[in-house]
């Protein structure tokens, strides 16, 4: 559930990992917490876990933890819908590793600019290496 932080402006991804039964934050822009963010998250959790009571294989999701690992960090103060929407790419996938940096954001909005008119995107990671939008419009 990718979430908008108001007040600061800023996204956040949270995610039900229903392999390992618990949730996961992943915020590109680690910064001191405060009580906002935190409700924000909670409610989001709790949205979340109430929905997926509905099933009998996660009755449990109300007392699953809550994790925050490490990820990657943008190097500045917009890129963050950018890496949400890298974050949701690779948990779709579950990549071994995240191999991307906020060296690699004007590469992956060219991606998206070229891809989403065409219908069909591809996955993150492979827009890391030898990716041209000439190359990929001329296609």
């Amino acid at each position: 559930m990718p979430l908008l932080e108001e007040r600061g402006g800023h996204w956040l991804l949270v995610c039900a990992d229903c392999h390992l039964q618990r949730f996961v934050v992943y915020d590109s822009f680690a910064h001191p917490r405060d009580l906002y963010q935190e409700s924000l998250i909670h409610h989001a959790i709790m949205s979340i876990a109430l929905s997926m009571l509905r099933t009998s294989c996660f009755g449990s999701a109300l007392t699953w933890d809550v994790v925050r690992p490490n990820c990657p960090q943008q190097g500045n103060g917009y890129d963050h819908g950018v890496f949400v929407m890298a974050f949701m790419d690779l948990i779709s996938i579950r990549p071994n590793a995240w191999r991307f940096s906020h060296h690699n954001v004007r590469q992956f909005r060219d991606k998206c600019l070229v891809s989403l008119p065409r219908g069909r995107i591809a996955n993150f990671p492979h827009t890391l290496t030898g990716f041209s939008p000439l190359q990929c419009l001329l296609q």
